[in-house]
């Protein structure tokens, strides 16, 4: 497919929206002028699109005509330049349902997910679902839970946070979760689920971090000092993420849950460690 005259806009304050279009140009599937962003398009362009809807859904302009695909729809165009099956297989109808409720999950969070603040005269934040924002919750959650068993066997068994239960520790993930659960109890509902998204992400990046160190424990004998470094190092990238994701939410002004957070977070470790 042509794309000299068409246009993609992304949202340049989203690293995963700049990352997978960067993707497209350099794979041949779209021009590099064809990607803007919304800071500096050309104002005739975002006349021609749905202002509301683009903050949802990236859109995909043919500059010689009216028409705009949105979401996966343009993905998926933009894709068939390179792997015509792509949209054969994407616009089947019950695929095309999941890809679209997987890109909403995705576009809605994705503030959430990434933590950056919008950048340029033009405001992408995406619209609040609380839906999808209580989906991402519950995908993190079952996420982080089914880390616990090998992240227990493979590293925290051959460390010094050995001393607790694999029971335990399940016991003690489920409190720590109960108590991030309670401590917005103040907050507005979009606030406190803004709190829980952040932690949320913060938690899965505990668990992506221990996965290497899982696979170094499975395909060799690791010295516990070893595991204890690795671990150290986590929970200080942990800290330091947790730190610009709460700054970022606006947290820091409800000092009581980061001392509550922070105090929580001290009896898990020492739960495990003595």
């Amino acid at each position: 497919m042509e794309t000299a005259d068409k246009i993609l806009i992304c949202d340049e304050a989203c690293p995963m929206c700049a990352g997978y279009t960067k993707l497209f140009v350099q794979r041949g599937m779209l021009n590099p002028g064809s990607r803007q962003n919304f800071s500096s398009v050309d104002t005739a362009i975002l006349s021609r699109i749905d202002i509301n809807k683009c903050r949802n859904e990236i859109p995909f302009i043919d500059t010689t005509g009216n028409k705009v695909l949105y979401g996966i729809d343009a993905m998926l165009e933009i894709m068939s330049a390179k792997l015509p099956f792509v949209k054969t297989i994407g616009t089947i109808r019950p695929v095309n349902w999941f890809l679209k409720k997987l890109y909403n999950l995705i576009s809605y969070n994705r503030r959430v997910i990434t933590a950056n603040n919008t950048t340029g005269y033009f405001d992408c934040t995406p619209d609040f679902n609380a839906p999808y924002r209580i989906l991402l919750l519950f995908i993190g959650f079952c996420f982080n839970t089914l880390m616990l068993t090998p992240e227990y066997n493979m590293v925290f068994l051959n460390s010094t946070l050995s001393k607790a239960s694999m029971l335990q520790m399940q016991a003690a993930h489920l409190m720590l979760v109960g108590i991030n659960l309670i401590l917005p109890f103040q907050l507005s509902y979009k606030k406190a689920l803004e709190f829980l998204g952040q932690v949320n992400i913060t938690a899965i990046i505990y668990s992506l971090l221990l996965i290497p160190i899982i696979w170094l424990n499975k395909l060799f004998s690791v010295p516990v000092p070893v595991n204890n470094v690795c671990l150290f190092i986590v929970f200080c990238i942990i800290i330091i993420t947790y730190r610009r994701r709460m700054q970022y939410a606006r947290i820091f002004e409800y000092r009581y849950i980061i001392i509550i957070e922070a105090i929580a977070s001290a009896l898990f470790v020492g739960y495990l460690a003595f």
